[in-house]
């Protein structure tokens, strides 16, 4: 950072708590998570349950949520130019333009990621019960996606 002179541009922030995490969140207009290995990371689904868009790469679970132009940008890990380009749209966005994909994101949050549901689930899987498959417990998203989504 201090080589580029970066510094008015980038803070590293440290450890916050849940409701600094929160409030940086708002004050944001995209989540950006480069990386080469993740699951589903959880700060994606409170970026997205916040609606803010994510910009992340296609590694592990990160697609079951970050849709590319649906829910924010998807880029192939280690392509520093195709994080570019996603970092330059997303400033580009106009609010509108933002909002809408933080509005779906919100949405697919709700749907795939309801904690109440979950704890549902768990509790049926618990006692030995089957689960159906009904509105009340979704398919997985990923199961839902085309191949060509999945893979970028």
């Amino acid at each position: 950072i201090r080589a580029l002179g970066l510094e008015r541009h980038v803070f590293i922030a440290g450890w916050k708590g849940s409701h600094e995490v929160k409030q940086a969140i708002l004050r944001s207009r995209a989540m950006v998570l480069a990386s080469y290995e993740e699951g589903l990371p959880v700060v994606f689904m409170e970026s997205l349950a916040l609606r803010r868009p994510v910009i992340s790469t296609y590694v592990a679970g990160i697609p079951e949520i970050v849709l590319h132009g649906q829910t924010g940008w998807l880029v192939p890990a280690a392509s520093v130019e195709a994080l570019t380009v996603a970092l330059r749209e997303m400033l580009l966005a106009s609010d509108a333009a933002l909002h809408a994909l933080g509005s779906a994101g919100h949405d697919l949050v709700a749907r795939q990621h309801d904690s109440r549901l979950e704890a549902r689930k768990l509790a049926l899987l618990f006692r030995g019960d089957e689960l159906e498959q009904t509105s009340a417990v979704p398919t997985p998203l990923a199961k839902r996606l085309e191949p060509a989504k999945v893979r970028g």
